[in-house]
């Protein structure tokens, strides 16, 4: 199966920077961690806005997957809900409240609370 993961930062329905993508470790250093995209969109964000306080931000996140019996280009939605460490990364650095995640099921994007995403996260498949 082929994934791919998006995260895109909306501040005040004005500002929109995306999408960001997870980030791969070092190839000098395998055992370095990868970054995924909310990680990177936040730090990103974080730099540029000079640490500005993202209470007013919206993090949306799509992730679209292939099955294994499909073309790359059969692409559907699938749960766009982040880790377990995404979401305490989330809570520790920022003051996010919006999220706009994909559902497979609705096979669209839908709002989502911090507390739905706690709710329904995992472990990342990386620490599985």
């Amino acid at each position: 199966m082929y994934v791919d993961f998006q995260c895109y930062i909306i501040i005040n329905n004005r500002e929109k920077y995306g999408p960001f993508t997870p980030k791969l470790s070092s190839p000098s250093d395998p055992t370095m961690p990868s970054a995924h995209a909310e990680v990177v969109a936040i730090k990103y964000v974080q730099k540029i806005k000079k640490n500005k306080d993202l209470k007013d931000a919206t993090l949306a996140l799509v992730h679209w997957t292939t099955p294994n019996d499909t073309q790359l280009n059969d692409w559907i939605l699938a749960d766009g809900v982040p880790c377990q460490d995404c979401v305490n990364f989330i809570k520790k650095t920022t003051d996010i409240k919006k999220f706009i995640i994909s559902s497979s099921a609705s096979n669209g994007l839908i709002k989502a609370s911090l507390e739905d995403l706690e709710k329904n996260t995992k472990k990342s498949t990386g620490r599985l």
